[in-house]
Formats: structure tokens, sequence, C-alpha cells
């Protein structure tokens, strides 16, 4: 199975956006959204696991390097931002 160039760094940038919404809505203590983004992230980890088991040596052969470890870093960032948002922000008096 073949797939454009960079679709799944592309994909993985996604989940970025994802990560930031979820902690978007955990500093706004918007509960419905927190959850529903949590529940999308969830989807998102298990689509990226399986798309990446499925095609691992198409990915790595065709997607640009730097892109790659761009993308997967850039998610890595955009995860621990997201924890520290759910997990310490907003823990104040409540």
């Amino acid at each position: 199975m073949r797939y454009k160039k960079n679709a799944f760094s592309y994909f993985n940038s996604f989940g970025a956006l994802i990560c930031i919404f979820v902690a978007w809505a955990s500093y706004f203590e918007f509960e419905m959204l927190k959850r529903y983004g949590f529940l999308a992230l969830i989807v998102f980890c298990m689509l990226k696991l399986i798309i990446f088991i499925k095609l691992k040596a198409d990915i790595l052969e065709t997607d640009t390097p730097l892109l790659f470890k761009l993308s997967n870093h850039l998610f890595g960032i955009s995860f621990i931002i997201m924890d520290i948002f759910l997990f310490y922000v907003n823990r104040g008096g409540k």
C-alpha cells in the first residue's frame, strides 16, 4: 500500500494539535471538551500505532527524515504540555 509522501508526519502533527486543544480545554476548565479531546487523543494514538505498524517500512522509506523527526518531537512536546495542564494547572482551591 502506498500513500502520499510525508502523510504520516502531517498526521502526527494533527495529534499535536489535539494535545494543545486538550491543554486549552483544561486551562479554561471546560470539562466536556477536555473529556472529548482526551478520547480523541486515545483514538489518535491507537490509529497512529496501527498505521505505523502496518506501513513502517513505507513510512521510513518515503517520509522526509527531518520532517518525520520534527513531527515526532512536536507531538512529544505537546503531549508533555497537555499533561502539565491536565495534572498541575488549575488544581489549586479544589
